[in-house]
């Protein structure tokens, strides 16, 4: 269901990219696009060791929970370099989606993939949906300015 839902969620993400007029204005800037390429960058560098050590020291069963940590804790340099705060909401819920299921995975049998899967899943389902709905309100407001 929430495979379903992303993939719908990607399409509609895309339709409304594709027909909004130009592209992201703070992506236009050199220096903010390099700064979001060392960010990136540094993520999948990090996040790849980490799943790597993890995987070859036999502690596979955490690397869903570092990659959500790491995923998370990405969101606050993006959140200023892009200038969008909303990012970092997303970030905490994510670190904290992260510790639940370190918590779980320590303190019962649940697989803390399965608490990373689902809450970071819906995390970003809902950060989406919330973005497409607010940004496709904002381009309408800035298409029909109220009449003075």
């Amino acid at each position: 269901m929430g495979t379903g839902l992303g993939v719908l969620l990607t399409v509609a993400g895309v339709v409304v990219t594709k027909r909004s007029a130009g592209r992201l204005r703070v992506m236009a800037d050199p220096v903010v696009r390099r700064r979001y390429s060392i960010i990136v960058g540094l993520e999948f560098g990090l996040l790849g060791a980490g799943a790597a050590v993890l995987g070859a020291t036999g502690q596979y069963r955490w690397i869903a929970v570092w990659i959500c940590f790491g995923v998370g804790v990405h969101f606050f340099p993006l959140a200023t370099t892009l200038a969008n705060r909303s990012l970092r909401l997303l970030g905490v819920l994510l670190v904290v989606v992260a510790a639940a299921a370190l918590t779980a995975g320590l303190a019962s049998a649940t697989a803390p993939s399965t608490v990373t899967g689902a809450g970071a899943g819906l995390c970003l389902l809902a950060f989406g949906l919330a973005t497409l709905l607010i940004g496709g309100r904002a381009r309408a407001a800035a298409n029909n300015p109220v009449p003075r």
